[in-house]
């Protein structure tokens, strides 16, 4: 081989070998390096808002008690149409009433005097006088300690209100614990209810032929309670 044809092939082998070194550089710089390409992984955001359980709301309003003592409910107000307002001169008895405790008829020419609580009986006759003048009366039955003193704050807090033709009178003659009348009205409860009592004396105050007499104040002028005012 001469001389020129060896240079060559020195030089075809020398531009492979630079070639080579070359290619092989290239690639190794071009791999992705996993500590330079890769991003950080992002936090993913909560996709909904994180639910807070509220607590939940009564769907009824809570029903205040009116009854002051258990069983108190009173029936409706029975109006009664009274036929006869004789005076008469003899003992009157439920059964001379249409209704129990009376709301009005035949009395007796007396009354029992008002502004009172009275823990024993009175003559039945006179009651119903009073009711003729006006008066409006709470009738009891073998109350407890406890309902009687119910009744009695219930009154007292009318007495101040200007109402001054108010009764409480004991009457076993009746199967109710408690009731209320007025001429022409009357109310009875399996218990005791300050609402009920309220309410009562507040529509049927100095009803009655007469009842113009609740609305004399007995220490001079009127009575001022809305019955009585204009």
């Amino acid at each position: 081989m001469n001389i020129s044809l060896r240079r060559l092939l020195v030089a075809v082998m020398v531009v492979a070998l630079v070639v080579s070194a070359c290619g092989g550089e290239g690639e190794q710089d071009a791999a992705p390096r996993d500590d330079a390409q890769e991003e950080p992984e992002a936090i993913e955001e909560p996709t909904e808002e994180p639910t807070v359980e509220a607590t939940e709301e009564p769907t009824e309003e809570p029903t205040a008690e009116v009854s002051a003592s258990p069983g108190g409910g009173c029936s409706d107000i029975e109006e009664v149409k009274i036929t006869s307002e004789q005076h008469v001169n003899k003992e009157l008895t439920p059964g001379d009433y249409s209704t129990n405790p009376p709301a009005g008829g035949d009395h007796s020419s007396e009354v029992v005097e008002v502004g009172a609580i009275y823990d024993q009986p009175q003559p039945l006759g006179r009651l119903v006088h009073s009711l003729e003048h006006g008066a409006v009366i709470g009738w009891t039955n073998n109350l407890s300690e406890e309902q009687t003193q119910q009744v009695g704050e219930a009154f007292n807090a009318l007495f101040q209100e200007g109402y001054k033709s108010l009764i409480v009178v004991e009457y076993p003659d009746m199967d109710v614990p408690f009731a209320l009348s007025a001429w022409g009205a009357v109310q009875t409860c399996n218990g005791i209810d300050p609402f009920a009592i309220g309410n009562f004396v507040g529509t049927y105050y100095a009803s009655g032929p007469e009842g113009e007499l609740a609305c004399v104040d007995p220490q001079g002028g009127r009575v001022k309670v809305p019955m009585c005012e204009g």
